[in-house]
């Protein structure tokens, strides 16, 4: 009955996987400064590259679908890629986390092991990196110290929690592969090149979730007589508020590389066709806070590039009508639905707060809100196991306000970072101001999504520091 969505939906997804393969392409004949043409390339490399390509291809065939050969191709050529390069190692898995194909094709069993084999690949590469330039360093600065003593302190709050055993289980699936991909991310990203394929394959990785959304959404019966507000495959990419908060975080990559393109005097499609994407998945997720979010990051870059009050003026009154168009959709839910949405969000952080006050200091442990919610609820406006719908909250709750402390010091260190960056890269400040709004009502704090958006900015302050001093 639903064949037509899943099989789009699919489709999409290996398209999108496809184009993040060909940016990693694009980035590697920077790199090695190939010709454009394959003629030019090493015939060793070559050789590498169409047996790495076509043998596991053929390998992932014989476990999917006739259907799904789009997407066995183009994890294929990104598995092959990712060998050559670290940082095309470190994109393609975080790529791939973003997408999450294993949630989306559930019924494939082999996918399920991609993520532990795209960090066996990132590592292969990186060591081979190193040995190659003979450079075998590891970076730690103190942001990583603080990230560290994050993971260190939400094992000590499980330690003493009632669920010991379920909380290590959260853990180790959960954060700690987020873990992994900073520190990665930290020892990998050296250049303004590896920073650019980094945001291009993030903003092409949200983008296909978005778009993978808007087809279930359009095509499947459920959603249609729903009223049409997004909704993803499963898991974290299947909440409307969650992909808003994607839109917001993608948008400001999208904008700033169509604006550098035109002062080029260039058109760049592929930012156009994001952009439309992320914008239209917005409109339909009907989310408050994902507009007031994005007009924000826009209302920012107004003021941080306008120094004419007139024109500033000008700029905002044709802004402000496509805000109105936006405010106007993410209303378009029953005066029931908002008010009860307000009410129960209230509900959430008074519970939150009570939570704390028995346990300030380690909080009741990770993932536990859901387990004592109605123990701490003060209206059961809704029962069962709820979260805290605030980055800030489940962390104080569940981590005590030491948890709490660790986390704000690297968040709004990043924000001074990507203020201080907002002259020559404005797209870190306005994704730090949008998805930080949408972050703060939604329950990201053991997500990839805040950690990779920190370590990005701070890596590219590092690259930045590195430029002006050559």
């Amino acid at each position: 009955m639903f064949l037509f969505p899943n099989l789009f939906t699919h489709i999409v997804i290996g398209i999108f996987l496809f184009l993040i393969a060909g940016k990693i392409a694009q980035y590697l004949f920077q790199v090695y400064e190939f010709n454009s043409s394959w003629i030019r390339i090493p015939l060793p490399t070559l050789l590498f590259l169409s047996a790495g390509i076509f043998g596991i291809s053929g390998f992932l065939l014989l476990f999917f679908e006739p259907a799904d050969t789009l997407l066995a191709v183009a994890l294929a050529i990104g598995v092959t890629l990712s060998f050559l390069h670290p940082v095309a190692a470190v994109s393609f898995m975080v790529s791939n986390l973003l997408i999450r194909p294993w949630e989306t094709f559930k019924s494939n069993s082999t996918l399920a092991v991609f993520p532990r084999l795209l960090a066996a690949v990132a590592i292969l590469s990186w060591i081979s990196s190193r040995f190659v330039q003979r450079k075998l360093t590891f970076v730690w600065n103190r942001w990583l110290t603080i990230f560290t003593l994050i993971f260190i302190w939400l094992i000590i709050s499980a330690l003493i929690s009632p669920f010991s055993d379920e909380n290590f289980d959260f853990i180790f699936k959960i954060f700690l592969p987020t873990y992994v991909v900073c520190v990665f991310l930290v020892n990998s990203v050296e250049t303004q090149r590896d920073l650019d394929l980094l945001k291009s394959t993030v903003t092409l990785a949200l983008t296909a979730v978005v778009a993978g959304a808007i087809t279930i959404t359009v095509f499947h019966p459920e959603y249609r007589s729903g009223g049409m507000r997004l909704q993803g495959v499963i898991g974290l990419n299947g909440n409307s508020n969650d992909l808003a908060a994607f839109s917001v975080l993608a948008s400001p990559f999208a904008i700033i590389s169509l604006l550098r393109a035109w002062d080029k005097k260039r058109i760049s499609w592929i930012d156009i066709f994001c952009l439309a994407i992320l914008l239209i998945g917005l409109l339909m997720t009907k989310s408050r806070a994902g507009v007031m979010a994005l007009g924000a990051s826009f209302l920012l870059y107004m003021f941080m590039t306008t120094k004419s009050i007139i024109r500033l003026i000008l700029r905002l009154s044709m802004l402000v009508p496509f805000l109105l168009i936006f405010v106007t959709v993410a209303m378009q839910r029953s005066k029931d639905d908002l008010e009860g949405s307000s009410d129960s969000r209230f509900n959430y952080i008074v519970s939150g707060f009570r939570m704390l006050r028995d346990h300030p200091i380690f909080g009741v442990g990770v993932n536990n809100y859901p387990r004592f919610y109605e123990r701490y609820t003060m209206s059961y406006l809704e029962t069962g196991a709820r979260t805290a719908h605030s980055t800030w909250m489940l962390l104080l709750a569940e981590s005590g306000f030491i948890g709490l402390i660790l986390f704000s010091v690297l968040f709004f260190k990043m924000v001074g970072k990507a203020w201080k960056m907002r002259t020559g890269s404005p797209e870190w400040i306005m994704a730090s101001l949008g998805y930080g709004i949408t972050m703060t009502v939604l329950s990201h704090c053991y997500t990839i999504y805040p950690y990779l958006l920190i370590f990005m900015i701070l890596s590219a302050s590092r690259v930045a520091q590195k430029e002006e001093k050559l």
